[in-house]
Formats: structure tokens, C-alpha cells, sequence
């Protein structure tokens, strides 16, 4: 089971308030709440952010709330690699400003 009701109470934030924070139905986080359906790792992430803990944590994967540090771990290799072709394909002049910004946010999940 996830910790979003945990966080919720502890942090004294309405399932209402997280819900136009995220731009998401009251309905949704309530879902998520309550584990009648899984979030994301972006909305994982985002929550994360939000309550300054780990989307781990927010999983409900890690009883430990800490964020990790730092924010790529030698795991995420691959997305560190996807990142630099994409910054090197931009600094070359091969994709325009708005293509760049698109795959970082599609390489970055955001």
C-alpha cells in the first residue's frame, strides 16, 4: 500500500488541495489513496516534490522518506546517455529549441 493518506495527514492537506495541485479529479488521488489504482511514477514524482519525500516513499516501495541524492543515481545511466545525445544533437543544430525541450520532457517523464 502506497503512503499518500499517511502523507496527507501528517503534511494536514485535503485529498481536495493535492488534487488542483496536480491538476487531477479529487476522485483520482482519492483512488490513488485509497490503492484502488496505482499512480504513475511521474505522479509518484510530482507527489513526491510536493511532500519533499521520495516517489518511493509515495509507493509505497520504501518505508523510507528520504530523498535520494543525488538526483541521477548510476542506475539511471541510460537516461543520463539519452539526455547528453539529445543536449549534443541540440548543440550541433540538429533540433530546433522546442524539439529539445520535447524529448528532454519525454526522456525525463515529466
Amino acid at each position: 500500500m502506497n503512503h499518500l493518506l499517511e502523507l496527507l495527514e501528517i503534511k494536514r492537506v485535503s485529498q481536495k488541495e493535492l488534487s488542483i495541485h496536480l491538476k487531477v479529479s479529487h476522485a483520482t488521488v482519492s483512488n490513488w489513496a485509497t490503492g484502488r489504482y496505482e499512480m504513475s511514477d511521474g505522479t509518484a514524482r510530482a507527489i513526491g516534490e510536493y511532500f519533499n519525500v521520495s516517489p518511493a516513499y509515495v509507493k509505497g516501495l520504501s518505508d523510507d522518506p528520504t530523498i535520494d541524492s543525488p538526483k541521477f543515481k548510476a542506475t539511471d545511466s541510460d537516461l543520463v546517455k539519452n539526455l547528453q545525445i539529445v543536449s549534443k544533437l541540440y548543440a550541433e543544430g540538429s533540433l530546433t529549441k522546442e524539439e529539445f525541450f520535447q524529448a528532454k520532457k519525454m526522456i525525463l517523464g515529466t
